[in-house]
């Protein structure tokens, strides 16, 4: 079950890194950042917008249906006020534009409970000390707007072998 799980989450990083990557990508991105300026070069915000959210639905649809898969049943008690704080946590802890940024905050926040399991009580303040310190030290998050390139690293890869994969570039 966790194969599924794990092979889902990189199928899901890998379409959305190349989806912004491609020309959609560039439009939505040039959407969130002035969407008047966006609009006056000939971008169709309500479109892209529209898009956007769909995918982000298939997406939670998706991780609905993995979650529902791992846990075995869904009752609306699940999801509490504080399961939409955490996401947002995370989301926040990471940086608001990277997807790597993301990752690790999810993985830190996920691992902390258990780190944390003689404190459950604090586990509340300890957010909240820590979205804190993240706000005043980095505001734009762990990561900030970097995000995994890569395009660098299969530019790296194929580079290697147009070259003959020799130290000076010469064929072997």
């Amino acid at each position: 079950m966790f194969l599924n799980l794990y092979i889902c989450v990189i199928i899901t990083c890998a379409v959305i890194h190349l989806m912004m990557k491609s020309r959609h990508g560039r439009a939505i991105l040039s959407i969130r950042e002035n969407e008047i300026a966006a609009e006056s070069c000939g971008v169709k915000s309500t479109y892209y917008k529209v898009m956007a959210f769909s995918m982000s639905a298939f997406f939670a649809g998706i991780a609905g249906a993995l979650y529902a898969g791992t846990i075995g049943i869904l009752t609306p008690g699940q999801f509490t006020f504080m399961e939409s704080i955490n996401i947002l946590v995370m989301v926040v802890l990471g940086g608001m534009g990277s997807m790597l940024g993301s990752i690790i905050a999810a993985s830190i926040l996920t691992a902390m409970p258990l780190v944390l399991q003689g404190l459950n009580e604090y586990r509340l303040i300890i957010y909240a000390l820590i979205l804190i310190i993240v706000m005043i030290f980095k505001p734009s998050g762990l990561m900030g707007t970097y995000d995994f390139s890569l395009s660098h690293i299969i530019e790296r890869v194929a580079g290697g072998f147009a070259r003959g994969g020799g130290k000076d570039g010469a064929v072997k």
